[in-house]
């Protein structure tokens, strides 16, 4: 394997994160194509890998043959010690190709805390961080897309263009200029002013206004075939997306502005997804996303199709809307109540509903409570919001009471509230609000702390308003931001969205060295002025911010317009979206692909043992993580493994003691227990179109009982080193392995990465 880090891979954290030997990852040779391209979440692989958002465009881009888009994430820091060291250049996923080598660095951007992680990834890169000094040379031309592209402005001078909002149709348009520009039919200049004209994009010093991008959420670009990591990840599991936008209105929400109008996938579509991308991927969980799940209309049949339809396949939910499930379903799915439920009062008081537009009286939420209990669930995780605007002692009051009255009736409950300081968004009606200073949060905080801190079923976690103030300065920031952030990261500030790394004291001597007053961007503003975002159009009128601004004042709701009707908040009841003509229903009854499937006939099961073959890339992912692998791989293939019994089943399968992670393997082994197999030679030939670089399927034979591991317990070694080889024999075990090269060899084990090390044969 030529990877940039050599075998120093073992000395690094999961190095897993950095072979890209993935399956169903794109793989395309670098002399057929026309336009090389790199999508970088910045942040490390197990977060970057989650995002759904990057897997579209990832699907997208490379749907077109002469076009490679490939993954960039950040390593950690014992990855950028090394690299900084040795001057590797930050390299992408599949081929290892350096990022200074790309034509285009598309970078997906969730949230203010991680504008240093941009900056940190064009250094590591060798690519100047400023624009203009880009210009003067050749380089890759700088995208950033994502959430935070609605106020591009504090990063104009790091990014050669921004995509607003949803990049399905935008990076279809950009194709053909992006290939002429690197053909040199276009100048720099002109190609500025040829994708300046496509909706969604925005070109710093040429875009005067900018209407964002909306997808036509068509199938088409949905992208089944999703890549099985090669180590755990946040979300590890197959994702579909039931629904895209929110109407509910909350007036905090950029999210429920910024991605109108609201968008339904229908049930058959949703299963006909799944069904496709779990022949493709084997996962044996599925996550349905949607800002707001239980307005999906239909929720109860899609589940009830999807546990009939898909056996030993986990179902998994953002939140777990009870009160929006039949009760009938609770009581035939245990499986349910492992998620622990999820709410979002945000607030407690009837006052602040009404100011912030969450009109969920706590009735309500008692009622679900009063599910969770009938039903023996456990864990309830409340979010709540302090901050608010208009909020006052009383309200925290409330807060308190409301936490104390849970305590009490629901003893049965253990709740875990995320307390969170407000922070008001641009292109919403609290884009106007004042954000309050870390100090009046943080009063806020020990008023809460001494008035429940002491509940035995209630934990308190609160997010660091000192965090949420640097969030809402650039959130609301505008161009004069760009030397405080150059400044920051040049004091060293990385990884700021984690509190471990995070330093404020950063952010107040770069304000104080450039002259910036952090407080402006906090402070109130008018409603008669224009805001320095408004060169960004979302769709929703302005005016309409303006009058749910002041209804928050007013204390006035203003209903869901899916339920209520229509209430003028943008253009696209002109456009002729039907759902913000008629509204959405729920439906009570429909009959899906999966619903008439009855119990399964009595099936039975055979014991197999395989035997696999681990070098290159493998060799540096853990036998835990390859064992799932594995498992992915003979569910996609279609083997209908056994399963264990209860809340969580999981594949019957065994293994000896694993081989030390980094040293190869002529034999492994691993049992698995399945339906009846017909075809095993068959069957290794197909394993072995879809596995990972490195492992190799040798072979499947039936066997009658789980082998007694205890017997494989010796096995032989080859250690090479300096183009010499020696043999020896230990037992299966990283302890014995360690303890052998340090006293014949004098090594420790981060001088493992100095040598090849394979195991040759079992013994016994």
């Amino acid at each position: 394997m030529n990877h940039p880090f050599g075998d120093y891979l073992l000395n690094l954290e999961r190095p897993a994160r950095y072979i890209g030997a993935e399956f169903n990852a794109v793989r395309k040779p670098l002399d057929d194509i026309n336009l090389h391209i790199g999508l970088l979440y910045p942040e490390i692989y197990e977060i970057g890998m989650s995002n759904l958002g990057l897997k579209i465009i990832y699907h997208i881009f490379n749907s077109y043959p002469d076009v490679y888009a490939e993954r960039i994430f950040l390593p950690w820091i014992d990855a950028i010690e090394y690299m900084k060291h040795k001057q590797i250049p930050l390299f992408t996923l599949e081929s290892f190709t350096p990022v200074k080598n790309l034509d285009l660095l598309g970078i997906s951007l969730h949230t203010e805390l991680n504008y240093t992680n941009v900056l940190l990834a064009l250094e590591l890169s060798e690519i100047p961080l400023l624009r203009e000094e880009r210009m003067k040379g050749k380089y890759p031309i700088v995208v950033v897309g994502g959430p935070s592209s609605f106020n591009p402005l504090p990063l104009e001078p790091f990014v050669d263009f921004f995509v607003v909002g949803e990049g399905e149709e935008v990076v279809k348009k950009l194709i053909p200029y992006l290939i002429d520009y690197k053909r040199e039919k276009l100048t720099i200049s002109e190609f500025y002013e040829e994708i300046a004209e496509i909706e969604g994009v925005y070109v710093p010093g040429v875009s005067k206004k900018v209407k964002r991008a909306t997808s036509y959420f068509s199938q088409d670009d949905f992208p089944v075939d999703q890549i099985v990591p090669t180590t755990e990840i946040v979300h590890h599991r197959y994702v579909v997306e039931l629904m895209r936008g929110c109407t509910r209105g909350c007036r905090f929400c950029q999210g429920g502005f910024n991605y109108r109008p609201l968008r339904v996938r229908g049930p058959e579509e949703v299963l006909k997804i799944i069904d496709e991308g779990l022949k493709r991927t084997g996962f044996d969980e599925v996550g349905l996303l949607a800002f707001s799940i239980s307005d999906y209309p239909y929720l109860n049949e899609l589940i009830r199709a999807f546990k009939k339809r898909f056996e030993n396949t986990h179902i998994s939910l953002p939140s777990l809307p009870i009160d929006s499930l039949d009760e009938s379903l609770l009581m035939e799915f245990d499986e349910l109540r492992r998620f622990g439920i999820t709410l979002a009062p945000e607030v407690a008081s009837e006052k602040l509903r009404r100011v912030i537009n969450k009109n969920v009286p706590l009735e309500s939420i008692f009622k679900t409570l009063d599910l969770a209990v009938k039903f023996n669930f456990r864990h309830v995780k409340l979010y709540l919001m302090i901050g608010v605007p208009g909020e006052t002692e009383e309200d925290l009051k409330e807060m308190a009471n409301f936490l104390k009255e849970l305590s009490t009736h629901y003893k049965r409950l253990n709740f875990k509230a995320s307390i969170s300081p407000f922070v008001p968004r641009p292109h919403t009606p609290f884009q106007y609000a004042r954000q309050e200073t870390p100090e009046e949060i943080y009063q806020k905080i020990d008023y809460l702390k001494r008035a429940v801190g002491r509940l035995k079923n209630v934990t308190l976690t609160f997010h660091d308003p000192k965090m949420s103030l640097i969030e809402g300065i650039f959130g609301r920031g505008d161009r004069a931001l760009a030397p405080v952030l150059l400044n920051v990261y040049k004091e060293g500030a990385i990884f700021d969205s984690r509190s471990e790394f995070f330093d404020f004291n950063k952010y107040l001597r770069a304000f104080e060295k450039i002259g910036v007053d952090p407080l402006r961007y906090t402070s109130s503003r008018s409603p008669e002025e224009e805001m320095p975002w408004e060169i960004i159009e979302t769709g929703v009128y302005p005016n309409y911010l303006k009058s749910e601004f002041f209804k928050s004042k007013e204390m006035t709701y203003t209903g869901d317009c899916m339920i209520k009707g229509c209430q003028g908040c943008g253009i696209w009841i002109k456009k002729g979206y039907e759902l913000c003509k008629r509204g959405l229903k729920k439906v009570e009854k429909v009959e899906l692909f999966g619903n008439d499937i009855g119990p399964k006939s009595t099936v039975r099961f055979n014991g197999y043992l395989m035997v696999y073959k681990v070098t290159d890339r493998a060799r540096f992912i853990s036998q835990r993580d390859l064992s799932k692998i594995i498992v992915n791989m003979l569910r996609a293939c279609g083997v209908g493994l056994r399963y264990s019994q209860g809340y969580v089943p999981h594949p019957k399968i065994s293994m000896p003691n694993p081989i030390p992670l980094g040293v190869e393997s002529e034999e492994e082994f691993l049992y698995f227990e399945a339906e009846v197999i017909e075809d095993l030679d068959n069957l290794v030939k197909r394993l072995n179109s879809v596995s990972i670089s490195g492992l190799e399927i040798l072979s499947i034979e039936p066997m009658d009982k789980k082998p007694d591991w205890k017997r494989l317990s010796i096995a032989k070694f080859r250690l090479e080193k300096d183009e010499k080889s020696e043999e020896f024999t230990l037992d299966l075990s990283q302890s014995s392995l360690y303890k052998f090269l340090k006293e014949s060899f004098g090594m420790d084990k981060r001088e493992l990465s100095s040598v090849r090390i394979k195991k040759i044969a079992v013994l016994k």
